[in-house]
């Protein structure tokens, strides 16, 4: 009886063991096989013959822009002559740009800069490529390592406000294998998401008390206060259900609750295998930053690209810079900052894009299928 039950044992034991290495197999196998697409993919290479480098002139450019001071605190007050500082340094500092005969520009509501570069196939779909002049108050001063107009350039980073504003994260092993493997960690996911404030902010609508008003004198009860809260919609809600939220919370029929302004959610852009534009955005990512794995994300800022929605589908929110888990306080923070060798990467990035949008089509990634 003894010898049966132990041999039940070793029976239950050796089947739980296969199991188990059954399953970690699968686990690694399905990681190992979300690699980064590269097979159509070549290479930038400094030694390229059209690789641009970020020289002693690009970087002097650069921080010459940072320098200049255009502020905007709201839609109505701007820094308008600063502005056009930037744009007389943009012409300055591109002279063959401004004198080419196959490149337009048109000045748009005083401020904005508009350049139409005509191609040599009218039948052709065009593309756009959008970024803004202006940035946001420098804050505190003392909180900065550095001035934050003063475009400082030191032997690694280029510093100012505006350097980065206006995503790439590497995929160690065990990231992986949990992307790989979503159909089982999913959950894991969301519930490890919660504990981390940038994670946190990809998988619900954030919250956030910007600005608050209440009495004039220390000894005074207010009769009156108010304050502003900002939402960043997650793209399954509504501006109504978060209103609804938000009064189910205060719970006080005496505070009234109403949207200054607000857009709902935009749509979500496609990003197949067929999609011309994101797979262009994924080829060149490819070519310029090593080992990369592409794929769409939430956008959490606000943007621009809500004028667009009419345009077209394909509208994608991107800017090749590396941000480590410090340094997405940067955004609209103190010591803002890029690497030099990010900001050469960022200049063959939208070159490679251009040069991209030029192809017939682009080939596809390897596709997995839904169950990831």
């Amino acid at each position: 009886m003894a010898a049966s039950i132990v041999n039940s044992l070793v029976k239950i034991t050796a089947l739980i063991s296969a199991f188990l290495l059954l399953f970690v197999t699968l686990l690694v196998v399905r990681t190992l096989l979300l690699a980064p697409p590269t097979a159509h993919v070549t290479k930038c290479d400094p030694k390229d013959a059209d690789f641009i480098k970020a020289d002693a002139r690009a970087l002097r450019i650069f921080s010459r822009a940072l320098t200049i001071k255009t502020i905007s605190w709201s839609a109505d007050k701007i820094s308008g002559e600063a502005l056009l500082e930037l744009h007389r340094h943009v012409f300055e500092s591109y002279p063959l740009i401004h004198s080419s005969p196959y490149v337009q520009l048109e000045l748009v509501n005083n401020y904005s800069l508009l350049y139409t570069v005509s191609g040599s196939d009218p039948e052709l779909q065009p593309y756009m490529l959008a970024a803004h002049l202006d940035v946001v108050p420098e804050g505190r001063l003392e909180d900065w390592e550095v001035p934050p107009f003063a475009g400082v350039v030191d032997d690694k980073h280029i510093w100012g406000r505006g350097a980065i504003d206006d995503k790439h994260s590497m995929m160690p092993f065990p990231v992986r294998v949990i992307v790989s493997n979503l159909w089982l960690f999913s959950p894991l996911i969301d519930r490890l998401a919660v504990y981390n404030r940038n994670a946190n902010a990809l998988i619900r609508t954030t919250t956030a008390v910007t600005m608050c008003h209440g009495g004039h004198k220390s000894n005074v009860v207010p009769s009156a206060a108010w304050a502003v809260v900002n939402h960043r919609l997650h793209p399954a809600h509504t501006i109504a259900q978060v209103l609804e939220l938000d009064r189910a919370i205060i719970d006080d029929p005496r505070v009234e609750v109403k949207v200054i302004a607000g857009n709902e959610p935009h749509p979500v852009s496609p990003a197949g295998g067929a999609t011309f534009g994101y797979q262009t955005i994924r080829r060149s990512i490819q070519e310029v930053f090593d080992g990369m794995t592409v794929a769409p994300g939430l956008f959490i800022a606000a943007s621009d690209t809500r004028w667009y929605l009419n345009l077209t589908d394909q509208i994608y929110r991107f800017t090749p810079v590396h941000n480590r888990p410090e340094d997405i306080s940067r955004y609209h923070g103190n010591n803002e900052r890029i690497g030099i060798r990010n900001y050469e990467q960022t200049i063959n990035f939208y070159y490679h894009v251009i040069v991209n949008s030029d192809l017939a089509e682009v080939a596809p990634p390897h596709v997995h299928g839904e169950e990831l």
